[in-house]
């Protein structure tokens, strides 16, 4: 093996290391550091083995399948957007977002990267993390407000903590393969005290929801897994039962909850544009330039003018890429829940948990093309591929 080689396979689990500690901390309380923290992290380790070992760390093909075809049919209706300038700069964003990424899923730099003082160093970095931002918290934002400005909002938190959310299940899995149950329940309290405080009902329902699948799934797998997927098929429709629930309750709007309301409001006026153009959509990266007026505008308190974000993934998608674009996404989901029948049985319910909590922030966080977002989501996967391989090397390998 070449001095090289041998050198950065000791040196590329701690940079990996270094690369989650961040996320873990610095991430917790700045939510849009996790874009460069994923990203480029993922460039480095890439770049790294390749050198070392002389030839490229190639991404898993199904993933770069997956990952080539939907920006191949996004590049494809460009001509068909009601804004060709601003579609074309969205796709080369989101370009510059999935295939950096993508290379996260290489099976050989899983099995480099991996070492057994990862999942209890971020584990502890994770508590830290979420104590101190759960102290941040209480104090009403005193970081904040000193490193900001004094009229700043805690809801500048709420990134961060539905990312750490995301990435909680693989590192909760990590944790009790090693047979390390207290500290799972150390964990959990640990992250139970910033999400009991957080404005973010996003985050706080995320933990729930992911949780409630984990438990589940260990005794009925194959359960969550279809109810996952029968659950994603049916929420396809989300933009039209907005509608609907819009409708319902458009005499007592008042009694919503305001951020609640909002969503609604977006969601509505959003779906009649779904429905003007439902096949090809108004293009990539034009939600903000979509008529909010028509037909209920002047029942709205919250959506004055147009909404910067879809605050709803499916609305997002459907609205900018159409049917054809929403296709691509949910068989790339369907997808990803069958992958999950291929790990170890002992990481299968915390995966399920983890796509629970991921699909649930997808569903009401605030733009689903953000680099941050995007990046919990391969940090999070990395960490289970890690796992997978180490199980497959022998379960004695990932136990500290």
């Amino acid at each position: 093996m070449p001095v090289a080689h041998r050198s950065f396979d000791r040196f590329l689990p701690v940079f990996c290391i270094f690369i989650y500690v961040a996320a873990a901390t610095l991430g917790a309380f700045t939510g849009g550091a996790w874009g460069a923290i994923g990203i480029g992290g993922a460039v480095a380790l890439f770049l790294g083995l390749s050198a070392a070992e002389g030839k490229a760390a190639l991404p898993q093909r199904g993933c770069a399948f997956f990952t080539l075809t939907v920006l191949w049919v996004w590049g494809a209706e460009l001509p068909f957007s009601s804004h060709v300038a601003v579609s074309l700069a969205m796709w080369l964003r989101l370009a510059s977002i999935f295939l950096p990424l993508l290379l996260l899923s290489s099976k050989r730099l899983q099995t480099v990267a991996f070492s057994r003082a990862f999942v209890p160093t971020i584990a502890l970095a994770m508590g830290i993390g979420a104590v101190c931002l759960g102290g941040e918290l209480i104090s009403g934002g005193f970081l904040l407000h000193l490193l900001k400005k004094p009229t700043a909002s805690l809801t500048e938190y709420n990134r961060g903590m539905a990312h750490m959310v995301i990435l909680s299940f693989p590192i909760f899995a990590g944790l009790w393969q090693a047979g390390k149950k207290k500290q799972v329940a150390l964990l959990a309290l640990a992250l139970l005290f910033p999400a009991s405080l957080t404005d973010s009902h996003t985050a706080k329902l995320a933990l729930f929801v992911g949780a409630v699948c984990t438990g589940v799934a260990f005794y009925r797998p194959l359960w969550v897994q279809r109810g996952l997927a029968g659950g994603t098929i049916v929420l396809m429709g989300w933009p039209f039962y907005a509608q609907r629930i819009f409708l319902a309750v458009r005499n007592d709007l008042d009694r919503l909850h305001d951020s609640f309301r909002h969503r609604l409001e977006i969601w509505d006026y959003l779906s009649y544009r779904i429905a003007e153009r439902p096949v090809w959509g108004w293009g990539l990266g034009t939600t903000h330039m979509l008529d909010y007026t028509k037909p209920h505008g002047n029942l709205y308190r919250f959506a004055t003018q147009a909404a910067p974000h879809a605050h709803n993934f499916i609305v997002q998608v459907w609205v900018e890429t159409g049917l054809v674009g929403l296709a691509v996404v949910l068989i790339f989901l369907l997808w990803i829940l069958r992958r999950i029948l291929s790990l170890n049985p002992s990481l299968r319910p915390f995966a399920l948990g983890g796509f629970a909590a991921a699909l649930t922030v997808s569903l009401f966080g605030f733009d689903f093309w953000t680099d941050a977002l995007w990046a919990a989501f391969a940090l999070s996967a990395f960490v289970f591929g890690m796992l997978q391989q180490g199980l497959e090397r022998g379960d004695d390998f990932i136990r500290a």
